[in-house]
């Protein structure tokens, strides 16, 4: 069992509840395609479902060592001309991970953010991703986008479109290098660096 998953059955088993209806995946199916969920166009707004992708991820992020102070915010920085609308604040109010409110957060340049334990960089600044990232080095931040060169440039979660679905990608090595690691539940679902189909 990974160190942060809930010692108690009941709440593993609802914290693996929110991670299947957030994705559209059954993440215990053994070899199961990469994480994907069609999206009716009526019913769900690509972005209000990628603001619900990635504040349902963090419960499955673990940052090494955790902050001191269980009340303290974990904090998702907005880099760039957000795609999301109101879906973002209103997904993650209320919201805590492990005894940590969520906060949102917006700026303009990466230094708005410092600070921030995430940083989600919006399409708009997809020509500056690798600067984004050489940035965050050291700093302790999950990475997250929603372009294919996020994937390519060391980006740590991408949720990337297939047709109708969203995918998630992941680079565990990335995270690891800042001292974060996934679940196994989390790499279970996504596509690694290199593969075209998930981790066994």
């Amino acid at each position: 069992m990974s160190p942060w998953t809930p010692r108690d059955p009941a709440s593993r088993a609802r914290l693996g509840s929110r991670l299947r209806r957030a994705i559209g995946c059954a993440i215990a199916l053994p070899g199961a395609c990469w994480a994907g969920v069609a999206i009716p166009e009526a019913a769900a707004p690509e972005y209000a479902l990628k603001a619900q992708f990635l504040v349902e991820l963090l419960p499955y992020v673990q940052w090494r060592p955790e902050p001191a102070g269980s009340g303290k915010p974990l904090v998702i920085g907005v880099l760039g001309r957000s795609p999301f609308g109101t879906h973002l604040n209103d997904y993650a109010r209320g919201r805590t991970v492990r005894q940590r409110p969520i906060q949102i957060r917006y700026g303009e340049r990466i230094q708005d953010l410092a600070g921030c334990d995430v940083v989600f960089i919006c399409r708009s600044e997809s020509s500056g991703i690798a600067g984004i990232v050489a940035w965050t080095r050291g700093r302790r931040v999950l990475t997250v986008a929603d372009d294919e060169r996020g994937a390519r440039e060391g980006v740590m979660l991408c949720f990337l479109m297939d047709g109708q679905f969203v995918r998630l990608f992941a680079n565990p090595e990335a995270a690891a290098a800042e001292g974060l690691v996934f679940s196994s539940q989390l790499l279970r679902i996504a596509r690694m660096p290199g593969t075209s189909r998930s981790a066994p």
